[in-house]
């Protein structure tokens, strides 16, 4: 499926291109599901002395360091977007180009709020779910995906109302590349909030056994990074220059 997504891409075969990428997106989905587990026992005698955890979770698990080094590469590609951003910027007479008029201020100054909560939230719910504290875990995480959704709704307003032509010009172009790769990771940031209390509702999730929440964590993080750097280089970059 996840093959076919990119052949299929690549013809502009774009039925087969979008039914492939579903099924990826579903089959990872189950796939997920089936790992971290929660054993009844947390220790294994290997032999000559040594006993070993069976579950482990941040920077001592493996799929921590998984998630952290597939965010380094994800992150390399959106950094290389901005600096395609910024090479456009040394090499045009006007950046951004007469054909942009002023751009509206209020939607993102609105939408930055929620980015930050949404990081802040998370982190809660880290803590809440250690301490046990499982009402205040939902609601931190119920309301984290509540602040990812109220951002990117308001980017994306914004990117609508802005009038931004990607056709007409190479500034409208990378404005709207950089926003839909950061909208993409925000859709995945909430998939992976709610996949979290459903693992919780299905008691795959408990205090001690976090694997999944700390990962997604970390991914909220990026996300955090990512919208403030979007914001930095569309938002406030023009006006600076």
């Amino acid at each position: 499926a996840t093959g076919g997504f990119f052949i299929f891409a690549t013809f502009h075969l774009w039925t087969p291109t979008l039914i492939s990428g579903a099924l990826t997106f579903v089959l990872i989905l189950c796939w997920l599901w089936t790992t971290a587990e929660i054993p009844e026992r947390n220790e294994r005698d290997a032999g000559c002395g040594y006993v070993l955890p069976l579950y482990v979770s941040g920077p001592q698990s493996v799929g921590w360091w998984a998630m952290f080094i597939t965010i380094l590469a994800d992150g390399t590609a959106f950094v290389s977007v901005i600096f395609g951003y910024f090479f456009f910027w040394t090499v045009a007479e006007q950046w951004p180009p007469p054909i942009v008029g002023e751009l509206d201020l209020l939607m993102p100054a609105l939408a930055f709020p929620f980015l930050l909560l949404a990081g802040g939230l998370i982190r809660w719910a880290v803590v809440a779910l250690r301490n046990s504290r499982i009402g205040r875990f939902k609601l931190a995480v119920w309301l984290g995906c509540a602040s990812l959704l109220a951002f990117g709704g308001l980017e994306l307003l914004w990117l609508l109302a802005a009038d931004l032509d990607p056709t007409a010009h190479s500034y409208p172009a990378i404005i709207w590349t950089i926003f839909l790769y950061l909208l993409l990771h925000v859709a995945l940031g909430v998939v992976m909030g709610l996949y979290v209390l459903a693992r919780l509702r299905a008691g795959r999730l408990a205090p001690g056994y976090d694997l999944d929440l700390r990962n997604v964590a970390l991914f909220w993080d990026f996300i955090v990074f990512m919208g403030v750097l979007a914001m930095a280089t569309v938002h406030l970059f023009p006006l600076a220059s």
